[in-house]
């Protein structure tokens, strides 16, 4: 006998049917488990694509604080160089004012001093009679 075409090698139809339905529910099993994988990987993308997002949403809100922070430095430096010259002008006009007390004393101190010269001058004539001052005054040889 020979061997019916489209049938497998063992001659019987029946092995063949059986073989094939074997095989189809290997490849149904198969495209089960691949569509299962499928919709797993689906998931799998959505949470990530999910969690992209998240992410561009925590890099804008970074980069806003980013420029944030960077105009607040460029403030912060501002700031600096106003307080570094303020506190420049304020130790010149120390200076100045320590200067000026400083003439100020002087000229207090010889104030004083020419005071108590008047006052000893003063006490010295309260002694002295009319008469001895315009002697030494006027005819006294110096």
């Amino acid at each position: 006998m020979e061997p019916e075409s489209g049938h497998s090698n063992s001659g019987h139809p029946s092995a063949a049917t059986g073989e094939c339905e074997q095989r189809v529910h290997a490849l149904i099993a198969e495209k089960e488990q691949l569509a299962a994988e499928l919709a797993q990987t689906k998931l799998a993308i959505e949470h990530s694509e999910g969690e992209i997002a998240g992410v561009r949403g925590k890099i804008q809100e970074l980069t806003a604080e980013r420029d944030q922070l960077a105009a607040e430095k460029t403030r912060a430096r501002l700031a600096i160089e106003i307080a570094e010259r303020d506190l420049a002008a304020l130790r010149s006009q120390v200076r100045e004012l320590n200067e000026e007390k400083n003439r100020l004393a002087a000229a207090k101190e010889r104030a004083q001093a020419d005071a108590e010269s008047a006052h000893d001058k003063l006490r010295a004539l309260e002694t002295e009679s009319i008469s001895d001052f315009i002697k030494r005054r006027y005819f006294s040889r110096k």
